[in-house]
């Protein structure tokens, strides 16, 4: 997708989840122990995700000098590539981070950064689909050049 559409894409996100959080009371009748299982969960996607993009990244490293990657590099698609993986790993840190922090924050706080930290999670997770199309469009590439 292009840059203008993501960003939009995200603006509509934040805003929209923001709107629904802030009006609706769903977060507010959670005990301590759902909000804590909440940040649990979250905390571990988090975790997963940002170790399958640094999977993703050694791959990247190894492949460098295959043909298609070079391609790929003249034509300014691999750096497009890698600045998308490179924000998705830094947005699904921050959610680490956030999530990490639970335990020491008083039970508003701990709510207010769960709705932030579920606004974070749905972007990461929108930019991962975008990651995904771009890897399916690398990968045939690189399956299509070896037939040949």
């Amino acid at each position: 997708m292009k840059n203008k559409t993501i960003l939009l894409a995200i603006f509509i996100i934040s805003i929209g989840l923001w709107t629904f959080l802030s009006r609706s009371n769903v977060i507010m009748k959670l005990d301590n122990k759902s909000i804590s299982d909440l940040y649990g969960s979250i905390h571990n996607l988090s975790v997963s995700l940002f170790s399958l993009l640094l999977a993703v990244l050694a791959l990247f490293a190894s492949l460098v000098n295959h043909d298609f990657l070079t391609k790929m590099q003249k034509t300014g698609q691999f750096y497009t590539l890698i600045k998308s993986i490179f924000w998705n790993t830094f947005s699904f840190f921050g959610l680490i981070c956030l999530t990490f922090i639970n335990p020491f924050l008083e039970m508003q706080e701990s709510i207010f950064i769960l709705k932030i930290s579920l606004i974070i999670l749905s972007i990461s997770l929108f930019l991962l689909f975008d990651i995904g199309k771009k890897f399916w469009f690398v990968f045939y590439g690189l399956s299509k050049k070896s037939k040949k």
